[in-house]
């Protein structure tokens, strides 16, 4: 597996991409105040817990790009 950091710019280019999937891992209530149009609320916590159930979804492979992404700046 290669994790790799990516821009604003280069998240915005990948999202055009159906094999690009966003996962969002911060906790679920700052989740529901603001997040990437399309991304998939997993709290960090229960990341481990929850691949079984994204591999239901989506199909877990090399041709498939995952974007874990917690936020920054102020949250106020």
């Amino acid at each position: 597996m290669q994790i790799e950091m990516v821009t604003k710019e280069e998240l915005l280019t990948m999202l055009s991409n159906p094999d690009v999937i966003v996962l969002n891992v911060l906790p679920r209530d700052w989740y529901e105040r603001a997040h990437i149009k399309g991304s998939l609320s997993i709290p960090l916590e229960e990341l481990p817990n929850r691949l079984n159930c994204l591999s239901n979804h989506y199909v877990l492979c090399k041709l498939r790009m995952y974007i874990l992404y917690r936020g920054s700046g102020i949250v106020g």
